[in-house]
């Protein structure tokens, strides 16, 4: 089993993982919902356009015809007067009024420098000044000069001129239509006028307030639609005067056009204007009377028309969208992946424990291997020996008797044979380390059967019982000589060589295990030669031999390097002899 600090390790580190992935996740998401309202709401937008464009073209046609009657009953009007204003009385006008068809006729003559309503048939208009009135007083003067109006604004007829739709100055409180007629045969200009009540009524039933409406009850992530002025928003507004000296604002100059901007905020006004001069649209998040709202604002420039000043003014609209319906999108979102991130966890925990015990498990049976191998090494050694002493007294006996029968040599060969057997069970007695003596008497019986060539030396192996367990010694060389093996015996018979060097010197112990290749070895084998579960051989090791001798080398703080060419591979061990073995070991 891994120690309690490892697996409070990797669960942090399985922990953190899934915190980042999920806040990834969640933020991503959050973008891609905001980019998603955001283009709902451009195309809500924009479809507001498009119905606003229509419905104002057609209050526009119906504004002209208005004005088109205008000049009709300015015509009317003409036949029925005298060409001299002073032969005029207001009490005719009101009469001639009724008989064309038009609420008021109101009639303007030059006065010095100024163009005054001296006869009307509605009082209010009498002795008003239009001096101040802009471009109107530039078209009064061209109608009286030259019989025609050349200004780009306002509707443009035969010897006729009509204004927009506006604020009465003399009443300013009523907006009304008025047309301006002068053909040169009166000293004076003919002003028709009607309420606007039937283009009101248009606008009322087509025009942006009733787009508005619809769209807000359609839509319940909508919050509120605005139209910016794109003149007026955010300036300073121009106030004019009324004849009873009363102030008023032009229709075409209010801030608001349509809707309402109960949201407002101070970035309004910025992204208006920024709207109006990339002719771009635009969206942002802020929070507005303690709520989250996705604000976007399409911009809507001045339509060339024939008559341009008949048209709207350049505006944006705006559309006020509940930020907090992604707020709930998210939190169900991040419920959902937070139950999965648990999920995933509580899994990766259980895979986690159990391949740490299945590891463990091969690892403590690679263990238990390497023991009893160690064991039976041993007693099989001891066994040796205790066979050679028992046969002792029949060597001497064999010996006496060639000896008496004169036959020297066959006494020559016998004794040659007996010490060659005690001298091998000698040199390997004589390695000092009753462990490592064992394993190579084992490691050399399996290398007969093999018909592998052992070769083998090493110096000064008493002092190993001063820091390394002889088990450990077992475990080392064991498991590098089994590789060893296992590779050779992909080679032809007079191929297969194994060389094994220990040594000490300077408190450090040594080996080195030196064996040919059957084929070269790629990088990314060397690479993993010491990774657990690795494995190129098909003995039964299991992948576990290479990385048992590195844990075991590291446990007393040595270390193992490979020389791979490709003819052959050499492991070199070093072991510090005075280093207690570590606690975890």
């Amino acid at each position: 089993m891994p120690s309690r600090r490892a697996f409070f390790f990797i669960a942090l580190i399985v922990t953190l993982i899934l915190i980042l992935n999920n806040t990834l996740y969640y933020f991503s998401t959050k973008a891609m919902l905001t980019d998603q309202l955001s283009n709902e709401t451009q195309s809500v937008a924009e479809q507001i356009r498009l119905s606003i464009e229509q419905s104002e073209e057609g209050s526009f046609y119906v504004e002209d015809l208005v004005g088109q009657q205008l000049r009709a009953a300015a015509i009317a009007a003409k036949g029925e007067l005298p060409p001299k204003l002073e032969d005029v009385t207001n009490e005719r006008l009101e009469k001639l009024a009724e008989k064309v068809g038009v609420d008021d006729i109101t009639l303007l003559q030059r006065v010095g420098d100024d163009i005054v309503a001296l006869r009307s048939s509605e009082p209010k208009e009498i002795g008003l000044s239009t001096k101040d009135f802009g471009y109107w007083f530039t078209a009064f003067n061209q109608l009286l000069d030259h019989h025609n109006v050349t200004i780009p604004e306002g509707q443009k007829l035969p010897n006729f001129w009509a204004g927009i739709f506006e604020v009465a100055a003399s009443d300013t409180e009523s907006i009304n239509k008025f047309g301006y007629y002068h053909d040169g045969t009166t000293d004076y200009i003919i002003n028709p006028f009607v309420k606007a009540e039937t283009i009101v009524r248009y606008k009322k039933l087509t025009g942006p307030e009733r787009t508005v409406a619809k769209t807000l009850s359609t839509n319940s992530n909508i919050l509120e639609i605005t139209g910016f002025n794109g003149n007026t928003f955010g300036k300073e507004i121009p106030i004019y005067n009324g004849a009873d000296g009363s102030e008023f604002i032009s229709v075409y100059d209010q801030p608001i056009m349509f809707g309402s901007n109960e949201f407002y905020s101070e970035a309004d006004l910025q992204f208006v204007m920024k709207a109006l001069k990339n002719g771009s649209t635009y969206s942002h998040v802020e929070k507005v009377a303690g709520r989250h709202v996705l604000k976007t604002y399409l911009p809507v420039p001045n339509q060339m028309k024939q008559a341009p000043e008949q048209r709207e003014k350049p505006f944006v609209i705006g559309v006020v969208s509940d930020y907090n319906a992604i707020q709930s999108t998210l939190n169900r979102e991040l419920v959902r992946i937070s139950v999965m991130a648990l999920i995933a966890t509580i899994f990766s925990v259980i895979v986690f424990v159990t391949t740490s015990r299945l590891i463990a498990q091969n690892r403590e049976k690679a263990v238990r291997t390497t023991q009893e191998l160690y064991i039976e090494d041993v007693d099989n050694m001891f066994s040796v020996i205790r066979g050679q002493r028992h046969d002792f007294l029949n060597h001497v006996q064999t010996i006496f008797s060639f000896v008496s029968a004169g036959k020297y040599d066959a006494l020559k060969r016998y004794v040659a044979e007996l010490v060659e057997d005690v001298q091998q069970v000698n040199e390997m007695i004589q390695i000092g380390h009753p462990g490592l003596a064992a394993l190579i008497q084992a490691k050399e019986a399996i290398a007969l059967q093999r018909k592998i060539k052992l070769d083998y030396e090493f110096h000064s192996m008493e002092t190993l019982s001063l820091g390394i367990k002889s088990v450990d010694v077992v475990k080392i060389m064991g498991n590098l000589l089994d590789n060893a093996y296992d590779e050779v015996m992909k080679l032809p018979p007079d191929q297969r060589v194994v060389s094994i060097k220990g040594w000490v010197h300077l408190n450090q112990l040594w080996f080195v295990v030196t064996n040919p290749l059957s084929q070269p070895m790629e990088t990314l084998q060397r690479e993993s030669l010491f990774r657990s579960g690795f494995s190129t051989k098909s003995g039964d090791h299991q992948g576990l031999g290479l990385a048992l001798v590195k844990q075991r080398v590291e446990a007393y703080s040595g270390s193992i390097n490979v020389e791979v060419d490709d003819q052959q591979i050499e492991f070199e061990v070093r072991i510090p002899i005075e280093k207690k073995m570590l606690e975890n070991s």
